[in-house]
């Protein structure tokens, strides 16, 4: 297996590649939302939204197979029902106008990530998860805020 070697862990290639394009769709619609002309910048934000939408119901789903992964832990009652909320967050996400959305979207993304710290306690993962997790919502949520303030601004 091919693997990306950093100081503190090896991550599997196809991890930091799969993650990495994941990304490219956020990057690509914050760029439209940014550049491109007002209707086709506005199309950009819902998809921008949309994408975001999916994507945070995607970490609602690893939550669950991580409080899956420890089931005689006994929190797993209450991790089972953190991991619903990214998918109800997401869902109502979709009916706001797209600048509530990308707001609300970035805020859910950071509060996945604290979720996923406190979980990781209870689950077994490998030791680069974490790691990715908080490279790539960086990643998402510079992109969502800057969109943010280019719709504000």
């Amino acid at each position: 297996m091919v693997a990306v070697h950093s100081k503190l862990a090896t991550m599997p290639a196809s991890a930091v590649w799969l993650t990495a394009l994941g990304v490219v769709p956020f990057a690509a619609a914050g760029f439209a939302a940014a550049f491109a002309a007002p209707s086709t910048a506005e199309v950009a934000v819902g998809i921008l939204a949309a994408y975001g939408a999916v994507i945070l119901s995607f970490l609602g789903g690893i939550q669950w197979g991580l409080a899956m992964a420890s089931p005689r832990s006994q929190r797993l009652p209450v991790w089972l029902t953190v991991s619903t909320v990214p998918a109800l967050v997401a869902w109502a996400s979709l009916a706001l106008p797209s600048t509530a959305a990308i707001a609300l979207l970035g805020s859910a993304f950071l509060a996945v990530l604290v979720a996923d710290h406190r979980l990781v306690g209870d689950a077994e993962v490998p030791p680069w998860f974490l790691r990715l997790r908080r490279r790539v919502t960086t990643g998402v949520v510079l992109i969502l805020t800057a969109t943010l303030l280019l719709r504000l601004g």
